[in-house]
């Protein structure tokens, strides 16, 4: 009956369970890999800053958009349905937009796509501040590209690094990101939850557009402290495997 009882609850972990399905059935092996290098967040960080803070600024949206933007639209009189409807499409935008962004990055200099898009995060939630409440369809569009910008960051801060380290670090880089993003998704919703009870509930997209912003300023300043070094296209070029990160 709707979205009330048990039955939703249900089919959604029927269909989640069965998505595993196809991934047991391959046949693949798992991949060997020779070397094992362990690297330190700090090491990780010193390779490409932008990248680790990026993943930083995803785990602070989308821990507290998976939190307490519910909360958010309830607070300001969305009924359940339009709860559902405006998280599809927040959600729906991150799925749709993380491909020809990240194909955006493949042919311009990632760090600067990667500023752009937060940026673009900053402004979005602004703008949705004033219209949240009164002007619902302009809501879901602001909401739309807000979700294609917030789901995009962490893709595009685990390829940004990568181009910084050698072949046989990418493993330990993609897990210390996924730490950096963990941290984030921990302090992201306490912050923002103080900030939607300090303020209102227009305190969670406060809240981002802040700690975004700092974060922008932060890749902003590095990017112009220290040009990058790339080839003719402006890509940075990725170390040889003697001069990968963290090398004996």
């Amino acid at each position: 009956t709707g979205v009330s009882g048990t039955v939703p609850f249900c089919v959604s972990a029927i269909l989640l369970s069965g998505s595993v399905i196809p991934l047991a059935l391959t046949s693949r092996e798992i991949p060997q890999f020779s070397k094992h290098a362990h690297l330190n967040l700090l090491t990780i960080f010193k390779a490409s800053p932008s990248g680790f803070m990026g993943s930083v600024a995803s785990g602070i949206l989308l821990g507290s958009l998976y939190g307490l933007m519910p909360l958010f639209l309830k607070k300001i009189n969305y009924g359940i349905k339009e709860m559902s409807y405006t998280m599809s499409l927040i959600i729906f935008g991150g799925m749709l937009l993380q491909y020809p962004l990240g194909k955006l990055s493949d042919y311009f200099n990632r760090h600067k796509v990667l500023l752009s898009i937060l940026v673009a995060t900053v402004l979005l939630c602004l703008g949705i501040l004033p219209i949240a409440e009164n002007c619902k369809w302009l809501f879901l569009v602001l909401g739309f590209l807000f979700g294609g910008c917030a789901f995009t960051i962490y893709p595009l801060s685990i390829s940004l690094s990568c181009d910084f380290v050698a072949k046989e670090n990418v493993l330990p880089t993609i897990g210390g990101l996924l730490f950096a993003y963990n941290f984030g998704a921990i302090i992201g919703p306490f912050v923002s939850a103080y900030a939607m009870q300090l303020v209102g509930p227009h305190g969670l997209f406060l809240f981002f557009a802040a700690s975004i912003g700092l974060i922008s300023l932060f890749i902003g300043g590095s990017l112009l402290g220290k040009p990058i070094v790339g080839d003719q296209n402006g890509f940075p070029q990725a170390p040889s495997e003697k001069e990968g990160i963290a090398q004996k």
